[in-house]
């Protein structure tokens, strides 16, 4: 994700599962419904702290990037073939 978005940060991410996450549904799917790949993608109300968007608050355009660039990732993590037509959303 931070290949394609540049104000997401790999370094500041976490992937272990303390006992005070235990109550929520990112990790009661991983435990009832064994599900290995859940994540939790969170976003500041005030901005970013690193890359072209630093020192500004998110807009409603800069959300819509970030969610467009997580499906972007999400097709490169699970290998899915797609046809881009002319009319791609950038």
């Amino acid at each position: 994700m931070s290949k394609l978005c540049d104000y997401f940060s790999f370094e500041q991410s976490r992937f272990s599962m303390n006992r005070l996450k235990d109550g929520t549904a990112r990790i009661a799917m991983f435990k009832e419904l064994n599900i290995p790949n859940i994540f939790t993608m969170e976003a500041s109300f005030c901005g970013a702290d690193r890359g072209e968007y630093k020192d500004q608050h998110f807009t409603t355009e800069y959300l819509m990037k970030a969610g467009s660039r997580l499906c972007e990732a999400l097709i490169v993590y699970a290998k899915i073939e797609v046809n881009q037509g002319p009319n791609k959303y950038q």
